[in-house]
Parts: C-alpha cells; structure tokens; sequence
C-alpha cells in the first residue's frame, strides 16, 4: 500500500471524498470495550465505514459517553470486559478481524515514513550539492 506524506513528513490523511467512496466496498471493524451507564462492562465489534472513522476515533479518545450505532453497524456485542476466545475466533473467521492490525499498520506507515523523509533528506543535500557547484563554476 502506498501513503502519502507532507513535505514536513506527516501523513495525509485520506480525502472526505476517497473515504466515503470507499464505504460501498468496505468498513473498518474496531472493537470497542466500555463501561454502561449503569456500571457493568461491554464489548462491542463495529463495522465502521471509513467516511465516519475519523470522527469515531476522536470520540473514543475523548472518552465520553457515545451512541456507537452513530458511527457504525455493530456486529457483535455483549455484557463481559472483553470478548471470549469463541467470540474473538468468530470475529476472525467471520469478518476477518485482526487485534494487531492496527499495530502492524502503524509499523508499516512508520517504515514508509522513514523511507520518505530519507528521499527528502537526499533530494536536499543533492540539491545543495548542486548549487555550490554552480556557485564554483561562476567564480
């Protein structure tokens, strides 16, 4: 997959238009652990489509309480801290679910990443290489 950096190196994120025209053919599943408003536990798996997931990810780090069904579809969910390994075996079999994908991909972008600002650094310093050489001929 290829990413596309700023000049300063950060990562563009996708366009509002490339992410909604991705809904039809696909969705981010994100599992979701919580507490209930009255104090018992939850898990929730849910189909985000990528249009919604920005605004999904900046309400989950705020931390407030949420309608998820506002984000997404839920695929599954129940009354536990976390899934059990049935659920969880499901959720990869079913939907293909991957707990360290996220981790995999922050991984991936970061080599990416480095990569990148590897060819700005080259591209500057053969860019300084070039005007002290035309700076030489002119003396």
């Amino acid at each position: 997959m290829a990413y596309e950096f700023d000049t300063s190196g950060r990562l563009k994120p996708p366009s509002n238009e490339a992410a909604a025209s991705a809904d039809a053919a696909t969705d981010i599943v994100a599992l979701v652990t919580g507490t209930a408003a009255d104090g018992s536990a939850y898990f929730v798996y849910l189909a985000v489509p990528p249009s919604k997931y920005r605004a999904f990810v900046d309400a989950t780090r705020r931390g407030e309480p949420m309608d998820l069904s506002g984000y997404g579809r839920v695929l599954c969910d129940g009354h536990a801290p976390s899934p059990s390994d049935d659920v969880r075996r499901m959720m990869r079999d079913q939907y293909g679910f991957d707990e360290e994908f996220e981790q995999r991909l922050i991984a991936e972008v970061l080599k990416e990443q480095a990569g990148f600002l590897k060819e700005q650094e080259e591209k500057r310093l053969g860019d300084i290489v070039a005007m002290l050489k035309k700076q030489n001929k002119e003396e």
